[in-house]
């Protein structure tokens, strides 16, 4: 019975795979694009965050970038991780604050373009009234759909179409 459920799920694994490698080629080549325009390493990081997360190999590019900054550090040219890769937060940074905003983006993403969609226009009484219900201020509310909103426009936007 097995051997059967693994040959019936063969060619949907293969479907996927093929759109898991699409969606990754999507994703890629704007983080390749701002690699190469800034040499940002905190990029590399997520360009192979990529690569893990859709299961596929890593461009030769991304392997060059990684190499490039992995043995900085373990030939002793740069003293840490942090030179190699960048920050990953501004210094002073606290931790708690990053978590609550990185959880709360989405919902007042979603909350203001639910609002939106009934007939209501952006503005600071919008910002109000979401972060009313989630317990921001306006300034936050405003900050943090923004902030959500230009990751959303980075995103593909639809599954690749079959071929």
């Amino acid at each position: 019975m097995k051997k059967s459920l693994r040959k019936a799920a063969s060619p949907e694994r293969a479907r996927l795979r093929k759109v898991m490698r699409k969606l990754a080629r999507e994703q890629l080549r704007p983080l390749r694009e701002e690699i190469l325009r800034t040499g940002s390493g905190l990029d590399v990081l997520r360009a192979i965050s990529v690569c893990a997360m859709r299961d596929v190999v890593m461009p030769e590019w991304l392997a060059i970038e990684f190499m490039k900054r992995y043995r900085s550090v373990t030939h002793a040219r740069v003293a840490s991780w942090d030179e190699a890769f960048g920050r990953p937060y501004p210094k002073g940074a606290h931790l708690s604050t990053l978590r609550t905003e990185r959880k709360m983006a989405p919902e007042v993403y979603r909350a203001v373009n639910a609002l939106r969609r009934s007939g209501k226009g952006i503005g600071k009484m919008l910002f109000e009234e979401v972060g009313e219900k989630l317990g921001l201020s306006a300034t936050q509310t405003d900050r943090l759909y923004y902030q959500e909103k230009r990751l959303q426009e980075r995103l593909p936007r639809t599954l690749p179409r079959k071929s």
